[in-house]
């Protein structure tokens, strides 16, 4: 659900930003909402690794993904320094919202198989944890 929050959030900010209609009470809320879900898929994503990997490579698979936010804080300001520089602004956050799509896509039909569930789809079981 964060994903999907994510990209419809700069989508909006991208094409409000481009139309002239992007007040900073709109923008203050557009970013307010998605800070609401930004902990689903910071934390909910990392609480797969054990599902993904024996338990033999729980360390490393942990390692992998403290590296991942080592190299993406790295490499992360530097690609959107990058397209802002090469595509404008507006471009870089319909780019980045092009990822969290993707990434909102990826993830749906990831479940942990050890549990007992429904046949409500992700972003269901998303939805009823955030009112929950």
């Amino acid at each position: 659900m964060d994903y999907v929050v994510a990209a419809t959030a700069l989508v909006l900010i991208a094409v409000l930003d481009a139309a002239g209609s992007l007040p900073v009470p709109l923008l203050l809320l557009i970013v307010t909402a998605h800070s609401l879900t930004f902990p689903l898929s910071n934390a909910g994503m990392r609480t797969l690794f054990p599902v993904l990997v024996p338990r033999s490579l729980w360390e490393r698979a942990n390692a992998v993904d403290s590296n991942g936010y080592v190299v993406s804080s790295i490499l992360g300001p530097a690609a959107a320094g990058g397209l802002v520089g090469f595509l404008g602004a507006g471009w870089a956050l319909v780019a980045t919202a092009v990822v969290f799509a993707a990434a909102a896509i990826a993830a749906t039909g990831i479940y942990d198989p050890s549990e007992r569930r429904g046949e409500r789809p992700l972003l269901a079981e998303a939805w009823a944890g955030l009112v929950y």
